[in-house]
């Protein structure tokens, strides 16, 4: 038996599909989790705190956010200011929820296995693990989104 490992992602609801994709991945290959979602609109806050999915918890926008990312919020696209969003979330979550560890997930990723083995390669002294992004050729986005 494994211990509850806790994710955070962010949901638009441009996004929602994916995300929710996302979600039924994790809950079939995964049962001891729980998923933390950062709702970054008002429809999407709405929708999944009416769909009271199972091992979820979703923070509204507002509530997420804090002056430093109040600050640079005009200075950003939407994608960029999520991605900015998304590098903070772990840190608010461990602090606000008081959980051990937060795993960061994109939405629009799919579970193919359990993500254990990935747990199982950090160390007692690692504290981030990053992974590459794998695009295939077809949809190679490394130049403006990064690996």
């Amino acid at each position: 038996m494994t211990d509850l490992k806790y994710f955070v992602t962010l949901f638009h609801s441009n996004y929602m599909s994916r995300g929710l994709i996302m979600y039924e991945s994790l809950k079939k290959e995964m049962t001891d989790f729980h998923l933390f979602i950062i709702a970054v609109d008002k429809t999407t806050y709405d929708r999944l705190t009416d769909w009271n999915l199972d091992k979820v918890s979703v923070i509204s926008l507002e509530e997420f956010e804090d002056e430093d990312l109040l600050r640079v919020k005009g200075e950003r696209t939407a994608a960029e200011y999520c991605w900015t969003c998304s590098s903070k979330s772990i840190l608010y979550i461990i602090e606000r929820f008081h959980v051990p560890a937060c795993t960061y997930v994109d939405a629009d990723i799919c579970f193919f296995s359990d993500p254990e083995e990935l747990f199982q390669e950090l160390s007692e002294q690692d504290a981030v693990l990053i992974t590459a992004h794998r695009y295939s050729d077809y949809c190679d986005q490394t130049k403006v989104s990064g690996k």
